[in-house]
């Protein structure tokens, strides 16, 4: 990693919304996220436009082009 891209990770905060759901709650669970995501959109496409990253993981998967456009 360059001083530049040191200097520029040193720079960004990252906010974390971290959901642990029980094994037999992942079916009803996967709507309600989902509306979530979407709700967020406005927000994710703010921070993307200020040069931000967005990243969308399920169990450590990242779905991120799953799940925005």
């Amino acid at each position: 990693m360059s001083e530049d891209q040191s200097q520029e990770k040193a720079r960004t905060s990252e906010y974390v919304i971290r959901f642990e759901v029980p094994a037999g709650f992942v079916d009803e669970f996967g709507p309600p996220f989902a509306t979530v995501v979407k709700a967020s959109l406005p927000l994710a496409a703010f921070v993307l436009h200020k040069g931000g990253g967005i990243r969308v993981t399920v169990d450590g998967e990242d779905v991120t082009e799953d799940l925005l456009p």
